[in-house]
């Protein structure tokens, strides 16, 4: 019920566009922020060994003074996510044992997509492995070691925790406090709009499209009929 609560809360705000700053991410941050890739890709034991090795040197490179990281072992490193190789270079997320998450959740924009972490150590830990070295995600992209076409299936494979900032409506503007979170539902389908280019930001949610939005949420389950005339203002037709 807590849940279900939580969602309507955030369809709410998604529908009315009340006037404050409530943000449907913020508002759905605890639900949705989960990290599972929703088709996880597997990384060949080869790889996986030359990542931990590649990524226990930099550790150890970059912090000379540290004992405890020149103490480390290859086994105490971890591959917390693997999204996929790209040009012979693999998205993963790193870390190592005992590792300190600090709790926030954080979000990390690249070319056109959002991505969200549960926490910030994980948002830090997104690297592109190439040729043995781990390149932020971010200025991956930006010198060109990863396209557009390399983020959508990232994105793809990050599942309901990514979606694509930008959204064409005629009537949402960038600098609309609510543009994140229309970029959000549609990108994710949950709401698409009155009609083609309108999205309606400022119109009431009725009852109909307001059981739409929680069945798409849901992930579209088979529903369960009821007879004609349960309910008395909906119709057959």
């Amino acid at each position: 019920m807590r849940k279900l609560i939580k969602k309507i809360f955030v369809l709410i705000i998604a529908g009315i566009v009340m006037f404050n700053s409530v943000s449907i991410v913020e508002a759905a941050e605890e639900e949705k922020i989960e990290n599972i890739p929703s088709e996880k890709p597997v990384l060949s034991q080869e790889s996986e060994a030359k990542i931990r090795k590649d990524y226990l040197r930099a550790l150890k490179e970059s912090n000379p003074d540290e004992s405890w990281i020149q103490d480390m072992e290859e086994s105490d490193i971890i591959i917390r996510a693997y999204y996929g190789t790209y040009h012979d270079c693999e998205v993963v997320v790193m870390g190592y044992k005992d590792m300190l998450d600090m709790p926030a959740s954080e979000k990390i924009e690249i070319g056109g997509y959002a991505f969200w972490f549960a926490n910030v150590t994980e948002a830090y830990g997104f690297y592109l492995h190439k040729e043995n070295v781990f390149i932020p995600m971010p200025d991956a992209y930006e010198e060109g070691s990863l396209t557009d076409e390399d983020l959508t299936a990232i994105s793809e494979i990050f599942g309901k925790n990514s979606y694509k900032i930008k959204c064409d409506y005629q009537d949402v503007s960038e600098n609309d406090w609510f543009y994140g979170d229309v970029a959000y539902v549609d990108g994710k389908g949950i709401m698409t709009g009155l009609k083609d280019k309108i999205f309606g930001p400022d119109k009431m949610l009725a009852r109909a499209q307001f059981m739409v939005l929680l069945h798409r949420m849901e992930g579209e389950p088979e529903a369960t009929l009821v007879s004609v005339g349960h309910w008395p203002d909906v119709t057959e037709d």
